[in-house]
Order: C-alpha cells, then structure tokens, then sequence
C-alpha cells in the first residue's frame, strides 16, 4: 500500500508560553492511550527529565481519564505530558468540542491540586492508518487543543503533527511502526522527544 498522501497541516505554533528550566529532582507524569503506553525508550528519548512515571493504558479515552486522574497522586509531579483524542475520535466517535471539555477537566483537576505543575499536551498526528477518514478532524482537534492552551497559562501545546510531514508535505511514514501505520515508530517517538525538547531550556 502506497501512503504517500499530500497533507494539510496547521502553521506550526507553541502556544504563548515560553521555554521551562527543568531541574535534576524534577519528576514528569506521563498518562494517554496507546501512543505513549507504547513508548518504550521513553526514558532514554526523555533524559532531561529525572523521573519518569508512564502511567497512560492503551485502548483508553479522555472520558475514562476524567475519571482515572483521579486515583494519582499529581501533587508528586512537577510536569506532566498527556496524549488523548485518538480513540476518543476513532472509537468514540465523539465531537471535538467535547473531548476538548474533557481535556480541560482533566487540566483542570492537575491545576486544583497541585497550581506549580506544568502540563504538555501533545496534538494528535496524522498516520498512515488514519488518513482518509481522520485527517480532517485531527486538524480541527488540533485546533481545539491550540484556543484551550491559550487559556491556561500552565498549559503548553506541543504541535508534533508537523513532525510526522516530510519535506515534500507528505506522511513520513518512516515514523510509524510497518505493520502498524498508526503507532510511532522508535524514530517517530525521537520526533515526539525532539518537539518537546524545545520547551526546555
């Protein structure tokens, strides 16, 4: 199967919010669906950071993750990365607009109990396995992602979509797995490192 798709990407775009100092101590959280359950080098990819708690559970949405928040302890951790939308998308079917208000609670649970906690939310990527049926509403999610960010000031917006698009504009799809065409590949989690990598000083 030939995925060489010409793509319609967003102009790139980090939010309002500047770059962080991360200190050595510094423990990150990291909760999502499949995309980050799957990163396996995470902790060599994400060295920066001196802990690294992967709490995210594949198969999941942000309307479980409402609920599954709940049960950590956030006040450990002074950064946390969220990954939700895909299955929310995919599976659920739901509208942009609600997972977004699930987004903003989850947000908003983190900040009530611990206000110093950063928070990086990734966008969604447009993959091989997704591209006709999904392309659209990844973008207009992605969007979404952008107008809650810019509310919250603890909020950074990490745009990896435009990682996943060569030169040419078109999928990478070297970035995903072969067999796959949905999850990251050891190469597409690097982008993923790489895009996060440019909040920290």
């Amino acid at each position: 199967i030939d995925y060489a798709y010409p793509v319609t990407v967003l102009p790139k775009g980090q939010g309002r919010h500047g770059k962080i100092s991360v200190s050595p101590e510094d423990k990150l959280l990291v909760i999502g669906d499949s995309i980050m359950a799957m990163w396996d080098n995470i902790r060599k990819d994400l060295s920066f950071f001196h802990s690294i708690t992967n709490l995210a559970v594949g198969g999941t949405t942000s309307v479980q993750w409402v609920e599954k928040i709940k049960t950590i302890d956030v006040s450990l951790f002074q950064y946390v990365l969220i990954n939700l939308g895909g299955n929310d998308m995919r599976t659920l079917g739901l509208p942009k607009e609600q997972i977004k208000e699930n987004i903003a609670n989850i947000f908003q649970h983190i900040h009530d109990r611990n206000p110093d906690a950063v928070i990086f939310l990734f966008t969604q990527t447009t993959s091989p396995g997704n591209y006709y049926t999904f392309h659209g509403a990844t973008l207009d999610l992605i969007q979404e992602y952008r107008n809650l960010a810019q509310k919250m000031p603890y909020v950074r917006l990490v745009d990896v979509s435009t990682a996943f698009i060569d030169e040419e504009g078109f999928v990478d799809t070297s970035k995903f797995r072969p067999n796959d065409s949905l999850h990251p590949s050891a190469e597409g989690y690097l982008s993923y490192a790489a895009s996060l990598k440019r909040y920290i000083v």
